[in-house]
């Protein structure tokens, strides 16, 4: 009896052994395999991201060539905008004869030549000290 006691207190530890290691490994797979599944979740959220990046680097990359076309094309219609202001004649713009004559006058005064602008002007010009305000 006491053989056969030792031998069922023998097979009982072998077998908890075997259930403790048994859960020991099954732990250690879950583990494995939780790892696994969270290291697919983060490569996957690092696709994503790497993909929205690209595609937010793409539609601004086309945001850049769009202003930066529609600011040529503004700085162009300056440009003919103002080529064309140089070439054409603006009759509109000229200054009348009468203001012509006094303009010309003022500037061969200040150049010193009084005697070509004694004649230029249409009409004497008014004196400042009884001019009325």
């Amino acid at each position: 009896m006491a053989r056969t006691l030792a031998i069922l207190l023998a097979s009982l530890t072998a077998v908890l052994l075997a259930a403790a290691a048994g859960y020991y490994r099954g732990a250690q797979v879950e583990r494995g395999r939780a790892a696994l599944e969270q290291q697919r979740a983060i490569v996957a959220t690092f696709e994503a991201a790497h993909a929205d990046a690209a595609t937010e680097a793409e539609r601004r990359a086309q945001a850049v060539l769009r202003d930066a076309r529609a600011a040529a094309a503004a700085r162009e219609a300056s440009l003919k905008g103002r080529i064309h202001a140089l070439e054409t004649d603006r009759p509109d713009c000229r200054w009348p004869a009468d203001r012509r004559l006094l303009v010309n006058a003022a500037v061969a005064i200040a150049n010193g030549h009084p005697d070509a602008a004694a004649g230029g002007l249409p009409q004497p010009l008014p004196d400042a000290a009884n001019a009325q305000p």
